[in-house]
This record gives structure tokens, C-alpha cells and sequence, in this order.
């Protein structure tokens, strides 16, 4: 039999071995069948380790003989892609260069000084696209210090980050942001914020701040009022914005500050408002897909949905729209809902990919 074999085509064994990653054991079988195997098996085996794994016991234990296998084998590293953490255990491991790293998610964590230094030096990984930092922090300026190194490369920030003064202090004012030492800010593309507290708006608008907000394609904003529409580093952004999402925003919005919004997503919003902002929607605007997440749809509010939707006749304002998703957080039997033209689904809410879903 010939040694060259099919099978031992690069880009077929990839493709062959991509069929087994969901399976650990398989991937690791697939590595002692030749060399040539062990390649493309590795790839797959590390792009992702433990992404998004269920904090637990277990995955503390398992990052920490993780954080080994890296440090006694570092040709591993450029392997991975996708990497989801804990900084207040993973000191070892932000501290390994993870050169073709892409997207960052972390458990939630208090940010302290003590971890600080990881969490900037993973921040600063050179090919980092996407991060999804999610925490508690005390001393404003140590949340500053982690973005001083930012890669230039990020294009998608997640944050949920909350500031939590000590409860004897009463801050009379929020610190100065370290100044990005000349190097120029870099230009997101999807912001998503969950904000309770202003420390992180104030970031955000500050001058200093290491991201620029202009030129935005996608935005979801969480549970805070329609002010952050108002921020003058925003402003440009509004006509550059294609997919929106805002979940327990009050009060309503008008939506037609969007000229280029295809894909809105509502969710967490009284049925009220909601109706209001859709009737902001103006003529010239070319919304494609609307998703709508409520705790469940009764009949009145499938008919209030129905006529905002309709208004204007086949020539009105959603007269380009493909797409209603309606999403209830309970379950309910399908309600009938007809829209020439559209194609209506109903279908419990699951969407945790948003951000990377919109670009």
C-alpha cells in the first residue's frame, strides 16, 4: 500500500478531525495515529480549552493542570483561539503568550490589585479580538491600569463590570485616567454594556479612554437609561449602527436616531415602551430582522405588536422588514400572529452570542 495515502492531506485530515471535536477523547486518539495526525488533532484539542466551562471545583482543577501542560509545553500555546479564565487563580496562566489568541471571556471575579497584572497582560495578547470581562472592582483606578497595554486588535468589548466602592468610603469624585502614552485608540467595532454604576461610562467618555466609540456597527446596552444614546463620543456612531439590542432600558428611545439599523433586539422592556419605540421607526429605515424577549405573549400584546408593525400598509416603515422572532421566557402555546411577507418565529430566548452574531 502506498504511504501517500488521502488521508494524510492537510487540509482533508482538518477537515476529517473537525467532525471529532466535540469529543476530547477522540481528538486525543486521533493524535497517536501518525504524525501526521498529530497536528490537526492538537489544533482542535487546545483552539478552545475549557471555553466557557461551569466554574466549579472540578474546572479550577482542571485550568490548574491546564496552566502545567502549557508551562511544561509552550509550543501548545499558539494553538489556541478561545480562552475563558478566573484571574484570581489564573495567575500562571495570563502570564503565558498566547500569541494567536482571539477572544477572552472571563468568569466573574473581583478585579484587585493582586490580579490586576494578569488581566492586563492578557488584554494585551497581540492577535485579541473579542473580550468579555465580567467583574467587581473597588479602586477605580486599578480597573484603568488593565487596559493601559489594550491590543489594538480588539474589535468586539463585552462588559459587565460594577464599581463597588468600600461601604465606610464615599467617593467625592472618580479618579483621572491614565493617559494611552500616545499610541492611537482603537476603533471598535460591537460594544455591549451592562451598566449599574458610572465609573465605566465615565471611562468610556473620557478622552483617555483607549477605545473610540465612532464608528460602531453594533451596540446592546443593559439595564440603564436611554442617557448613554446622548454620550457626544457616541453620537457618531448612531448612523454607523446596524444592530441594536437593549434590554430593560428606560425610558423608551426613538429609534429612528438609527438611519441604517437592520436587526433590533428588545428585550426586558414594558410592553408600553415597547410599542412606543417601534412606532419611532421611520420610513427611510431598512430593518431587516426584529427580535422581541418577553416573559410571555398574550393575545393584546401580539395585536398591539401586529399593529405598530402594519402601520403605514405594504409602502409603511417595516415595509422592508424579513424577519419577527418572538421570544418568551415562558412557556406558552404558539400565538397567531400573520405578516405577509415575514416569516415569524416563535421560539424560547436563547441568545448568548450576540455580539459575535451581529458582525
Amino acid at each position: 500500500m502506498s504511504t501517500k495515502l488521502a488521508l494524510n492531506v492537510p487540509e482533508l485530515l482538518h477537515q476529517f478531525i473537525h467532525h471529532l471535536c466535540d469529543s476530547i477523547s477522540d481528538l486525543h486518539a486521533c493524535a497517536l495515529v501518525a504524525r501526521s495526525w498529530t497536528h490537526p488533532a492538537r489544533c482542535h484539542l487546545y483552539r478552545a480549552p475549557l471555553y466557557k466551562a461551569t466554574p466549579g471545583p472540578d474546572t479550577h482543577h482542571k485550568r490548574r493542570l491546564l496552566q502545567q501542560t502549557f508551562v511544561r509545553s509552550p509550543h501548545l500555546l499558539h494553538h489556541v483561539r478561545q480562552l475563558s479564565f478566573d484571574p484570581k487563580d489564573s495567575y500562571d496562566l495570563c502570564r503565558l503568550a498566547f500569541t494567536r489568541l482571539d477572544t477572552v471571556v472571563t468568569d466573574h471575579f473581583d478585579l484587585t490589585e493582586a490580579n490586576a497584572l494578569g488581566v492586563r497582560q492578557i488584554l494585551s495578547m497581540p492577535a485579541l479580538r473579542s473580550v468579555d470581562l465580567d467583574c467587581n472592582f473597588v479602586q477605580a483606578e486599578t480597573f484603568f491600569r488593565i487596559w493601559e497595554q489594550a491590543s489594538p486588535t480588539i474589535k468586539v468589548l463585552a462588559l459587565a463590570c460594577r464599581h463597588i466602592p468600600p461601604s465606610n468610603s464615599y467617593p467625592t469624585g472618580t479618579p483621572p485616567i491614565p493617559s494611552s502614552s500616545g499610541a492611537s485608540r482603537v476603533a471598535l467595532d460591537a460594544l455591549e454594556l451592562d451598566m449599574f454604576a458610572g465609573v465605566i461610562g465615565h471611562w468610556l467618555r473620557d478622552p483617555n479612554c483607549p477605545f473610540d466609540l465612532s464608528r460602531l456597527q453594533a451596540l446592546s446596552v443593559h439595564w440603564t437609561t436611554n442617557a448613554v444614546f446622548q454620550w457626544p463620543v457616541l453620537l457618531p456612531a448612531l448612523e454607523n449602527i446596524e444592530n441594536l439590542r437593549l434590554v430593560g432600558v428606560k425610558p423608551s428611545l426613538d429609534l429612528s436616531v438609527f438611519p441604517n439599523l437592520k436587526t433590533l433586539h428588545l428585550a426586558g422592556i414594558h410592553i408600553n415602551r415597547l410599542v412606543q419605540a417601534l412606532s419611532s421607526v421611520a420610513y427611510s429605515q431598512h430593518l431587516h430582522t426584529i427580535r422581541i424577549n418577553t416573559v410571555y405573549f398574550p393575545d393584546d400584546v401580539i395585536e398591539k405588536i401586529q399593529s405598530v408593525l402594519k402601520r403605514g400598509g405594504p409602502q409603511g416603515p417595516f415595509h422592508r422588514l424579513a424577519i419577527l422572532e418572538l421570544e418568551p421566557m415562558l412557556v406558552q402555546a404558539e400565538p397567531v400572529l400573520v405578516m405577509p411577507g415575514v416569516e415569524v418565529r416563535f421560539d424560547k430566548f436563547a441568545n448568548d452570542e450576540w455580539l459575535h452574531e451581529t458582525l
